[in-house]
């Protein structure tokens, strides 16, 4: 669909004369997570017990804000926990394997 290059992101629909004309209507802009958006993600896939998914959200926040506490503190966490289930796997694995 072709974009009006003056409508901010908008799009031209038919004005329904036979292609004639053309009317802006509003397209849905994709916009970035918040950092909040991005914690929430973060905490839920860390208390569902999926740590990597978590260490990638707490990571994206402090991509856009390198010193974000909560989010410091969540990626040391979820990366702690992730890295003691990985244990865990291993030697689950290898006494199954045994």
């Amino acid at each position: 669909r072709p974009v009006d290059p003056g409508g901010g992101g908008a799009v031209l629909e038919p004005a329904g004369d036979g292609g004639q004309g053309a009317v802006a209507t509003s397209a849905p802009q994709a916009a970035d997570p918040t950092i909040q958006d991005l914690l929430a993600r973060a905490r839920a896939e860390y208390e569902a017990g999926n740590y990597g998914p978590a260490i990638v959200a707490y990571s994206d926040v402090l991509e856009q804000d390198p010193k974000h506490k909560i989010a410091l503190a969540g990626f040391s966490q979820a990366s702690e926990m992730y890295n003691k289930q990985k244990r865990f796997n291993e030697k689950l694995n290898a006494a199954i394997d045994f």
